[in-house]
């Protein structure tokens, strides 16, 4: 959880829209820049939204360009929202969901496909999460975009 002043991000991954390991193909790896309220998907029924693959790194920030950049070795999935997974899951419309008293912050090594499991199939089996072993690493870096540039720094 970051401070809710924390409310842009810009990330290098894929992009612009969210996508996860079996519906990627249509995200474009690139640098993007937007507000974290933009990230939202309002499904009908509230659920995890947002996921970006490939992501190389994430700038986290505020109106005076100072904050927090994620840098993966290589690559992770990323995604930031408004929302606790708490509230996601307890609500059914999305009139019920109450923002967090922050920005909520997810860093992945790997995350499973989603299917099609609201009118179709579960996710085919490459995309499901096995219980393998694996070392993970990524950098937390603290960020005045002002007096540095973001990609020189990755």
């Amino acid at each position: 959880m970051m401070p809710k002043e924390f409310e842009y991000v810009k990330y290098y991954g894929r992009g612009p829209h969210e996508n996860y390991p079996d519906i990627k193909q249509s995200a474009i790896v690139g640098i993007y820049d937007m507000a974290i309220k933009d990230m939202y998907v309002p499904y009908i029924m509230p659920q995890e939204y947002g996921n970006r693959c490939d992501v190389r790194w994430a700038f986290l920030y505020n109106i005076y360009g100072i904050g927090l950049c994620i840098k993966g070795v290589p690559t992770f999935n990323f995604s930031a929202r408004e929302y606790t997974d708490d509230v996601l899951t307890k609500a059914k419309h999305t009139y019920e969901l109450t923002k967090a008293d922050g920005i909520v912050v997810n860093v992945d090594f790997k995350i499973g496909g989603i299917g099609s499991q609201s009118c179709g199939p579960g996710p085919l089996e490459k995309y499901l999460i096995k219980d393998d072993k694996f070392e993970f690493c990524f950098y937390m870096i603290p960020v005045d975009s002002n007096s540095l540039d973001v990609e020189k720094l990755l």
